[in-house]
């Protein structure tokens, strides 16, 4: 597996050269970093792979106790085994290949010590048939096997166990890959069901709270309302009684006109006779007044009928409105302060004043000397 280099792997790289520094070693360069990671990494998979292989192969399964990575204290320090049953003190090695001098020198120590300070703890190492590893390895290998025998053993597997294992251990690899692929792919569907369950709360919440508000609103206008219709009441009974006041004193004001109008032309008939006219004059005038007559009836009709449908077409458009909820204050004061015929006050009723026709200058003369001083 090759590494890409990156942040990460730079951030890795400096702190590899602040350690060496610190020890007083060379470092190497990037690219001779990267090329060790990249060899260290190889090199654990395959030990991993060949770990997994014959602790499955020897039957050291989470079933029966066995946990990969085992935290072991003694006085030495920690040991990290790569299998180990803390409940029967058994701790496992496994080397698919050689080692490094002193670094296995050092977890052979923590062995022993292991060994000594837990009672009936045991530990094995199992490693390949030829594989390469320092004299001074091998014979601490010999020495801990003869002085703590049954307690240290160093089991050594064929080339053809190796491969069998590190097969065994691929597909161990595989099904841990898929499960926790499996497992992430749970994961996040649980947490998107949670946040989508979350979402709907929040939206449940806010409708709740959006009714509630409507609620209260309704509430506090009903109350308003209650409070308020006594004087509201009162308010429009006392706008109603001035419309019919205001309409009785409108009907009680063109009466009046009228009655001013006639008496006015009564008294001016009075101060001022007519002459009586001869007999053809006055066959002419009945017949001219009678032809005005029946015209000024005619139009009187037409303006009574065409008056009438635009107040019954103005009256259903209000009621209409009405119904609706639409009609303001102002058009319903308006609509009943129509309720009377604006045109009453100054339309001419028909044979309130005889005609006037006009007879030349003699009789305009006649006037003159008919009119008492």
């Amino acid at each position: 597996m090759a590494y890409e280099w990156n942040d990460r792997l730079e951030e890795d790289y400096r702190k590899y050269v602040d350690g060496k520094w610190f020890q007083g070693l060379n470092a190497r360069d990037r690219e001779g970093y990267r090329r060790a990671r990249d060899q260290w990494q190889r090199s654990r998979d395959m030990g991993n792979r060949f770990r997994d292989g014959m602790a499955l192969f020897r039957g050291q399964t989470p079933e029966r106790g066995y946990e990969k990575e085992v935290r072991l204290e003694t006085s030495l320090g920690p040991r990290i085994s790569d299998v180990a049953n803390v409940s029967i003190a058994r701790s496992s090695e496994y080397k698919a290949g050689g080692s490094d001098k002193q670094k296995t020198l050092r977890q052979l120590d923590k062995d022993e010590r292991y060994i000594r300070e837990v009672p009936g703890a045991s530990v094995d190492w199992t490693i390949v048939e030829g594989a390469r590893f320092d004299k001074e390895v091998q014979a601490r290998f010999k020495q801990l096997q003869e002085k703590y025998r049954g307690q240290f053993i160093v089991n050594e597997v064929t080339r053809e166990q190796r491969r069998l294992a590190l097969t065994i251990g691929k597909h161990v690899e595989r099904q841990r890959q898929a499960q926790e692929k499996k497992a992430r792919a749970l994961e996040r569907a649980e947490k998107e069901r949670q946040r989508k369950a979350q979402q709907q709360t929040v939206e449940h919440a806010k409708v709740r709270a959006e009714q509630n508000r409507k609620i209260q609103l309704f509430r506090d206008a009903a109350a308003r309302g209650r409070v308020d219709a006594p004087e509201r009441v009162e308010q429009e009974r006392k706008t109603l009684d001035v419309v019919r006041q205001v309409a009785h004193e409108r009907a009680a004001s063109e009466a009046e006109r009228d009655r001013v109008a006639r008496e006015s032309a009564e008294r001016v008939l009075k101060e001022f006779p007519f002459p009586a006219p001869s007999q053809s004059q006055e066959l002419a005038d009945a017949a001219s007044a009678e032809r005005e007559d029946k015209a000024r009836e005619e139009r009187e009709r037409a303006a009574a009928v065409s008056l009438e449908a635009l107040n019954k077409a103005r009256d259903d458009k209000i009621k209409e409105r009405e119904a609706q909820g639409l009609l303001t204050e102002a058009e319903r004061l308006h609509w009943l302060g129509q309720a009377h015929d604006p045109h009453a006050a100054v339309r001419e009723r028909p044979g309130h004043a005889p005609p006037v026709q006009g007879h030349g200058r003699d009789q305009g003369q006649s006037l003159d000397r008919g009119r008492t001083r």
